[in-house]
């Protein structure tokens, strides 16, 4: 696979970089491949594992496959032969002085003319500002070999050649198999890069679901969750409003070392009945009874009231301030309203 072009990538626009083929050469040799290595399938319904536990995961399909993370990547290729050339480093800048392009393409092209687009963060790290840095060359001519001349450069921008973000691979012919191969190798960035949060949504989903069928929680796996009197849109809808929440059930992994997972029933069952008081004894608790998931016998209840509740408890965040008495729970924290 040859590196035949390099792009600059922002929302709305993308250019190749005036590069030879000698560039091309020499720079594919320091861009570092990312490892597929604990890759999952992401259309796979069996695929259970939490964002932290795995970031990585594929997508393979075709023009009429519909996923979100496959529309964007197709989108960056559309016409890329015939991308025009960023005319000047200047214009890779805004007014202000800022970058005005979030990723760097290496787009790659087999003899068969398959092709493959590496996307890599542009972040201010790479960037070339406040009197620049010094590039150290060979004169050109010179018969000393040690010979060197110096020049200062004040705008520009280094490339990434490290920590991919995603690739997708695209067949020429589409009758060799799936036409498209979309791999993210850092999920969360990914999200955040293309301003979406489908992706933590889909693992939030699953882990709901986990909870309905399988998933245990407290020692010897002996309480689980059932959902039964609650509203599960309105609950999804309250983790997605929150980044926290959100983050909880999307990277939650069913781990002997979380402190939920080694407490018994009972233990469990005094946090709940201390909660229960302080909402009773404190008319400025910040949450109230509702917001308390029910336990009863080896059933935890968790509806859209006491879903921060339960998050709270899955990460060991309820905090008690033993001088005043006083508990909170994150959520109600944040959105003292709700």
């Amino acid at each position: 696979m040859n590196l035949v072009r390099v792009l600059v990538i922002n929302e709305q626009k993308k250019y190749q970089l005036n590069f030879d083929n000698d560039q091309l050469n020499s720079l594919s040799e320091m861009i570092k491949k990312p490892s597929e290595y604990g890759m999952v399938n992401y259309l796979d319904n069996k695929t259970v594992e939490s964002l932290n536990n795995s970031t990585k995961y594929c997508i393979s399909g075709d023009d009429s496959t519909k996923n979100y993370q496959l529309d964007i990547l197709k989108n960056l290729l559309l016409n890329i032969d015939k991308l025009p050339m960023l005319p000047s480093i200047n214009n890779a800048f805004n007014k202000n002085g800022n970058l005005d392009y979030t990723l760097i393409g290496y787009l790659y092209e087999e003899d068969n003319g398959n092709q493959e687009l590496f996307l890599y963060r542009l972040r201010k790290s790479n960037l070339v500002k406040d009197g620049g840095f010094f590039v150290f060359k060979k004169k050109s001519g010179s018969l000393h070999a040690n010979t060197v001349k110096v020049e200062q450069i004040d705008n520009g921008f280094n490339l990434p050649t490290t920590d991919c973000l995603s690739s997708i691979y695209k067949r020429k012919d589409s009758k060799e198999g799936k036409q498209y191969k979309v791999k993210v190798y850092q999920a969360y960035i990914f999200d955040n890069v293309f301003q979406t949060s489908e992706t933590q949504h889909e693992y939030v989903d699953r882990t709901i679901n986990k909870f309905k069928t399988t998933t245990k929680i407290t020692k010897d796996d002996k309480v689980s969750i059932t959902f039964e009197k609650a509203n599960l849109s309105k609950l999804k809808n309250i983790i997605f409003s929150d980044d926290h929440l959100t983050k909880t059930f999307a990277g939650y992994h069913d781990s002997s070392k979380r402190i939920i997972k080694q407490i018994s029933i009972d233990k469990l069952n005094d946090v709940l009945s201390t909660l229960q008081n302080h909402v009773k004894n404190n008319a400025d608790a910040g949450f109230n009874l509702k917001n308390i998931p029910k336990l009863h016998g080896e059933k935890l209840e968790v509806t859209e009231d006491s879903v921060p509740t339960f998050a709270a408890l899955l990460d060991n965040k309820v905090i008690q301030r033993l001088l005043n008495n006083k508990i909170e729970i994150p959520y109600f924290r944040r959105h003292p309203n709700d």
